[in-house]
């Protein structure tokens, strides 16, 4: 700042002693005596000063609002603007190019935000297509991954979560199951026990999902939950056995979700449970399998949903028609 004020100074001198020059010139012109033109030099001189302080403080402060715009445009306010008076000097024609700049810059970055968001899309739309495919080869898990979205979005909005965060549960919904597409068809569709071999292959689908989504940027913050959704609480999951709040939340809500959904609809294993079981199921397994404030986030939505009288397992009573 005193740098700037010295400038300031030194330019209004210089552009003050322009008039007392004059003074002394005109003096020498009309023949005056030497005290006479010293008289005009020195009170021109005071004027002149005046007169270019003025000048130069206000080419200042145009200069300093032309840099505080362009301060602004590099924190990321694209489409900002400058009212400088007078735009027929230079700083004036500089602003009215830094307006038209900011504008394109503004109408540029909605362009790429709008392609970017097409291209994410359309990515989802497929990865999304890839799970239903995924889940219509057996007639008992059509629709999950679209459940298990929608319980773990509502999951994070009880627990509070941005709502960035619940976007990337509904993904981790969706797409929890992916990796399954890697896992032969006899094996899901499998309606007795499988073997430890068969357990095996059918243990695999986290990791190969995760490795189907490693690739796709928008993608990363899903990605603990495709990898780790049959983690545990106690360490005792799979497939890196990873334990606590070492397991990223976007895996524990998704666990919690997965495991709610296969016990409200039927299986080839067990039938469906009725609402009240299926979350006392899930609440005794509190800091055993799953983080016990998701499942207290699940046990309110249950409890507020069923208290509306919303049919929430397929073993639950139709509600009376009427």
């Amino acid at each position: 700042m005193r740098r700037s004020l010295t400038q300031t100074v030194i330019l209004a001198a210089a552009a003050g002693a322009l008039p007392g020059c004059f003074a002394l010139c005109l003096g020498e012109a009309l023949g005056l005596p030497l005290w006479a033109k010293l008289v005009l030099a020195a009170l021109g001189l005071p004027l002149g000063a005046l007169a270019g302080w003025i000048w130069v403080s206000s080419l200042a402060a145009r200069a300093r609002t032309l840099a505080d715009g362009a301060m602004e445009l590099t924190r990321g306010k694209l489409g900002i603007q400058v009212s400088i008076s007078g735009g027929d000097d230079e700083i004036g024609r500089l602003a009215q190019i830094f307006n038209y700049a900011s504008q394109q810059l503004l109408a540029y970055d909605g362009e790429t935000r709008r392609l970017y968001q097409n291209l994410e899309n359309g990515m989802l739309e497929t990865m999304v297509l890839i799970a239903n495919v995924i889940d219509s080869k057996d007639s008992f898990t059509h629709g999950h991954s679209q459940r298990v979205g929608d319980w773990a979005s509502e999951i994070g909005r009880e627990l509070g979560l941005p709502e960035m965060d619940v976007r990337h549960l509904l993904y981790g919904g969706l797409l929890h199951d992916i990796g399954k597409v890697g896992v032969i068809e006899p094996i899901l569709g499998k309606r007795s026990a499988l073997t430890d071999e068969e357990m095996d292959a059918m243990r695999a689908h986290p990791a190969i999902g995760a490795s189907i989504i490693a690739s796709v940027g928008f993608l990363k913050p899903v990605l603990p939950a495709v990898r780790h959704h049959h983690e545990r609480w106690d360490g005792a999951g799979y497939p890196d056995r990873i334990a606590g709040e070492k397991v990223p939340l976007v895996a524990r809500v998704v666990a919690v979700a997965d495991t709610w959904d296969a016990l409200t609809s039927h299986r080839p294993y067990q039938n469906a449970m009725p609402t009240e079981q299926a979350l006392s199921l899930i609440e005794g397994l509190r800091e055993k399998a799953f983080d016990p404030k998701v499942v207290d986030a699940l046990a309110s939505i249950v409890r507020r949903k069923r208290s509306r009288g919303d049919r929430l397992s397929v073993a639950d009573p139709a509600s009376p028609i009427g």
